[in-house]
């Protein structure tokens, strides 16, 4: 809860405001870096403009974006680049029916949603060329303003109260799923 960008303090202001509302029941849940589509491939997500990296990295492997820019490669981490916690859309659903059913039980709680692993940007990419079956081309370039070195979650909050059980948030499934899905819909929307 120490955010360093203004995308993060309005995240963290509104829940303060939330907690000085009197009467007020409510869980909030704190999605790390989600990925991944429908494992029946019929749902996605896709964006015109986006700093999603799954998403990017699909793009670039559908011909529809040239190279990958990885923001910073000179963080203090065993390749250089940022370590991040994904956590598949799937098991983000199962996480709001969860707090949907434990609502009138829980007085006002806040629960991280991730898969409780880091993987390097690189990682992540590597995995991606490995499943998709070509390499994505990256460029280098300066890191933005307010990224953090490591971002990963603790779920064990999530899992004890609302008995949160991710199935899909492992690297190969958010990687596949996502490809399996934007193949049939290039354009990025449904058909």
């Amino acid at each position: 809860t120490n955010p360093t960008s203004p995308y993060g303090q309005t995240k963290l202001d509104f829940e303060k405001y939330l907690s000085k509302v009197e009467n007020l029941q409510y869980i909030i849940l704190r999605y790390f870096n989600v990925g991944g589509s429908d494992p029946e491939g019929f749902l996605g997500k896709s964006h015109l403009q986006s700093q999603d990296l799954i998403e990017n990295i699909m793009k670039v492997a559908l011909g529809q974006k040239e190279i990958l820019e990885i923001f910073g490669s000179n963080y203090d981490t065993k390749d250089g680049t940022p370590i991040r916690d994904l956590v598949h859309v799937e098991d983000i659903a199962q996480g709001h029916i969860l707090a949907l059913r434990k609502l009138d039980t829980i007085n006002s709680e806040v629960f991280n949603l991730g898969s409780e692993q880091g993987f390097s940007v690189k990682e992540i990419v590597d995995k991606a060329s490995m499943i998709i079956g070509r390499e994505i081309p990256t460029r280098n370039i300066e890191k933005r303003k307010g990224d953090i070195e490591i971002s990963v979650a603790s779920a064990k909050k999530v899992k004890e109260l609302l008995g949160w059980d991710p199935k899909y948030s492992d690297l190969d499934s958010i990687i596949s799923t996502d490809w399996h899905w934007r193949k049939k819909h290039l354009t990025g929307y449904f058909l």
